[in-house]
């Protein structure tokens, strides 16, 4: 149970990066790219089931100001993905 918490929280974090401060999100993103890293199938299962609704959520945004690179760089780890490509 506990687990699929945290899925369901990854995918919430990425759809709503724009929340946090510009500082945060810059830890959030390492967070996540090294998450990505170092246990790309755990978060290729958490993203799986979301991948669309996190990809439109952060394509959304892009354009949003000081937000581009983040976003960029979280689009990237899905491009790295097989199992998350699809979700474009």
């Amino acid at each position: 149970m506990e687990l699929q918490n945290v899925k369901e929280d990854l995918a919430e974090v990425m759809k709503n990066i724009d929340i946090f401060e510009f500082e945060d999100r810059k830890h959030v993103q390492h967070i996540i790219t090294e998450l990505f890293n170092q246990y790309k199938e755990v978060v290729e299962d958490a993203l799986d089931a979301h991948k669309e609704d996190v990809v439109s959520a952060l394509v959304d945004k892009y354009d949003a100001p000081g937000m581009s690179a983040f976003i960029g760089n979280l689009l990237r780890l899905y491009t790295k993905s097989s199992k998350l490509i699809g979700a474009f």
